[in-house]
This record gives C-alpha cells, structure tokens and sequence, in this order.
C-alpha cells in the first residue's frame, strides 16, 4: 500500500489468499489503473498489471500485519482471473478455483462482475465453466468464439453454446479432482 496508491491484489495472490489455490506464487499481483514497473521487495517479485478504469471495482480493505491493503472481492479475483489468466497459471486453476469456493461464492454478483468488465471473453468462459461444474447459470455467450485459455493457441474442438474454442482437451479439464 505504500507503493502505489489506486490498487487491489488479485490474480493469484487473492486466490491464494482466500484458500482457493494450493498453488503458492512468489510473486504478488496488483491490479492498477496506473502504469508502473515490476519490482522486487523484501524476496518478493511485485507485479503491476495495469487494468483500464472500467474494471478497477469490486475490491475491499483488510489487515495484513496490522496494515489496511486493498484486495478482490472473492468473485472479482475470479472475474479478474478470466479476464487474463496468465497472471493465475491458467484456465484450469481458475477452473479448480471457482469449484473450491462454490460454497462462498456469490453467483449473481459473479454473473454481475462478468457483465460489468465489458469484456465478451469473459462471459463465455465463465458460463462455460460454469455448465462444466455443473453450475446453473442465467449467462447468454457473445456472438464471437474466443478460446478457452487464451495462452495456448490451438483448437481442438468448438463448443457452440458458449462459443467456446476448446483447446485444452475437456479430460484434462477436470483431470485435477482425481488426485
């Protein structure tokens, strides 16, 4: 907090943070609507992402050691993780995710999160999932396919209810809950 003033921690720090991931990064995301250099702190890699001003929301204050820091709402660093998944290590966790905290996650204002970024890609991925892990969604896909995991580019199939290109085979999507 002493960083930077307009900020949150999200990305895989908030999953962490909230016990939705086992995964445990060295790095701590900050979404931000301002442009500012990766740096490193007290053995901590701290990364900015910089996010336009439309989906700065959806985050509150809490203590850490005592000091006020900014960070997601449960269902905004779900939202912000469909948005660009790379900075919490892919479709899949956030996939894991949503399935551990179904029971505190608030659906409507998750569907309400997802309209609210403007961002189409992120609707089909979420009613996308959502239909996965067998979730009951009032979500409606946007007219254009977007993929899965925007990090892997290739196509294996296509699903057309949420205009979906699927490019992770959808055995190895849920292939985590078997260990």
């Amino acid at each position: 907090s002493n960083l930077i003033t307009t900020y949150y921690i999200s990305y895989w720090s908030a999953l962490n943070h909230y016990g939705f991931t086992e995964q445990v990064s060295k790095t701590v995301f900050v979404a931000t609507i301002k442009r500012k250099r990766e740096m490193n702190t007290l053995g901590l890699k701290i990364k900015f992402v910089t996010i336009k001003e439309n989906k700065f929301f959806g985050f509150k204050k809490i203590l850490i050691n005592n000091r006020p820091v900014n960070i997601a709402e449960k269902e905004k660093v779900i939202i912000d993780c469909l948005d660009l998944p790379r900075n919490c290590g892919g479709i899949i966790e956030v996939i894991k995710a949503i399935d551990s905290a179904k029971e505190e996650l608030n659906f409507k204002k998750l569907e309400n999160y997802a309209k609210r970024m403007k961002n189409s890609a992120i609707l089909n991925r979420l009613g996308y999932i959502l239909d996965l892990l067998d979730i009951k969604t009032k979500l409606k896909p946007s007219k254009h396919y977007v993929f899965l995991d925007p990090l892997i580019k290739k196509k294996i199939t296509y699903n057309a209810k949420w205009r979906i290109i699927e490019n992770i085979p959808k055995k190895d999507l849920l292939s985590w809950r078997e260990h």
